[in-house]
């Protein structure tokens, strides 16, 4: 009899045991789902979508209100217009002594950035070294890779002055030469203002 009354006592503990364990896992799940339902991003109508839309484009158009966004080929013209408004004590004070100074069509001052032609005291020219980049170029570029970011020269041929082959471009108060030995060689730019008359 007590082995009756001790099994069917362990049997009984035994259920209870596994019905306390259901109904934990029960409200666990129950707690799991009330968390993923709540960490679901609400959906939002059309007309929420919109007016979220409007917000943000106000919000761009307040941060660069008053700005004009700048092109690059306009921050490189300013950044010519700074080069060509220096004047020789002026290059000296920036740059200090120069790599080599001369003649050649004129006087220029040579750095390892840029050389400097000069014309009665004032930036005439420049011709930038290879690697400088300008306008998306890097200078001893291809004629392919001119004419793809520029587009079609003012004019184009073989120089009588010294047969080189060139490309001429107009671009606001600039005039640049792309030159090179021959059509699909490696290219070097001169750049000059335009002087008015």
């Amino acid at each position: 009899m007590k082995k009756a009354a001790l099994l069917a006592f362990v049997m009984v503990f035994s259920i209870f045991i596994v019905s306390c364990s259901q109904s934990e896992s029960i409200e666990q799940e129950e707690q799991l789902e009330v968390e993923v339902e709540t960490d679901k991003p609400e959906e939002l109508s059309q007309e929420e979508k919109e007016v979220a839309e409007v917000d943000v484009v106000e919000e761009v158009a307040d941060l660069v209100e008053g700005e004009k966004v700048e092109t690059p080929i306009e921050s490189d013209l300013k950044k010519l217009e700074e080069m060509f408004k220096l004047s020789v004590d002026e290059i000296y004070t920036q740059y200090g002594e120069p790599n080599d100074r001369g003649f050649y069509g004129g006087e220029y001052i040579s750095y390892d950035h840029m050389i400097y032609f000069i014309y009665e005291g004032s930036v005439s020219a420049l011709m930038p070294p290879e690697g400088y980049e300008i306008f998306g170029l890097a200078i001893s570029t291809t004629y392919e890779e001119i004419k793809a970011q520029l587009g079609d020269p003012v004019s184009e041929g073989i120089s009588e002055m010294d047969n080189t082959y060139m490309l001429t471009y107009e671009l606001g108060d600039y005039t640049f030469f792309f030159e090179s030995e021959t059509q699909d060689g490696k290219y070097y730019l001169e750049l000059k203002k335009t002087v008015d008359v």
